[in-house]
């Protein structure tokens, strides 16, 4: 049976449309999965920079910027997610573990904002050889300067990326067994079919002894043969006991 057969083939489209019926909603789970578990980790990153924020601004508030400074130095110490740069009146650098006060924070629009998306090198590395996501803001410290208070998003940015990127898979190969399956399935059904429209046309050029093979499984296909087996056996027998009245009759004339 040709592949172009096969495709047109109801037996080859009904295995299809259950995959087509259930890929819609399973490419809508795929998205409001991602967009949660997106929600989710966004909520956490930003509770953890308010809290941190929170309490900075409360140790500025009673210590001053010396304070500030000492407690950014404290906090910055260790491989964590939390970010900081801490930056005097002239925009010097007192204390954090960011190189560089960031380029530029920006929203989900791209818009220069106090609180956003940034990218970092990696302590260590020089702004040219790598950069990671981080999320922040930047919040003034009376007139002495001001901090930056962020969090690295790289790993959750991966994460999220590895999730859809593993539902898409799911979902692709869902697709890719079910249009399999329909071959298969196709291929199978239109063999039977074929040896039955091969004994049926031997039947309908005359030949009334043939019948029309069984597989022996019991299905549909082998009850629908058998019926039409039966058909065949009584029309055989008819048209034999026919033949015989005809022949006595013919006999009898003579």
């Amino acid at each position: 049976m040709a592949a172009p057969s096969l495709v047109r083939s109801s037996v080859f489209r009904l295995p299809l449309l259950p995959v087509a019926v259930l890929g819609l909603p399973a490419a809508v789970a795929i998205w409001v999965v991602g967009a949660d578990a997106n929600r989710i980790l966004t909520r956490t990153t930003e509770a953890a920079i308010q809290r941190e924020t929170g309490e900075l601004r409360a140790i500025f508030e009673t210590g001053g910027f010396d304070a500030l400074a000492g407690a950014v130095v404290e906090r910055s110490r260790g491989s964590g997610p939390a970010l900081f740069f801490l930056a005097d009146a002239a925009g010097e650098k007192r204390a954090g573990n960011l190189a560089a006060p960031p380029a530029g924070m920006q929203d989900n629009l791209g818009r220069s904002t106090q609180r956003g998306v940034f990218v970092y090198p990696p302590a260590g590395m020089s702004a040219g050889g790598g950069s990671r996501t981080a999320a922040g803001v930047r919040i003034e410290v009376g007139r002495s300067g001001y901090l930056v208070v962020g969090r690295d998003i790289e790993d959750q940015r991966e994460l999220l990326t590895s999730l859809y990127t593993r539902l898409a898979v799911g979902l692709a190969g869902l697709a890719l067994l079910g249009t399999v399956a329909g071959l298969l399935l196709a291929r199978y059904i239109l063999r039977r079919i074929a040896r039955m429209s091969a004994a049926s046309t031997a039947i309908m050029s005359g030949n009334l002894s043939e019948r029309i093979p069984l597989t022996g499984d019991g299905d549909e296909l082998d009850r629908l043969a058998d019926h039409l087996n039966a058909m065949l056996a009584r029309i055989e027998d008819l048209m034999t006991g026919l033949r015989e009245v005809s022949d006595n009759i013919a006999h009898d004339l003579r």
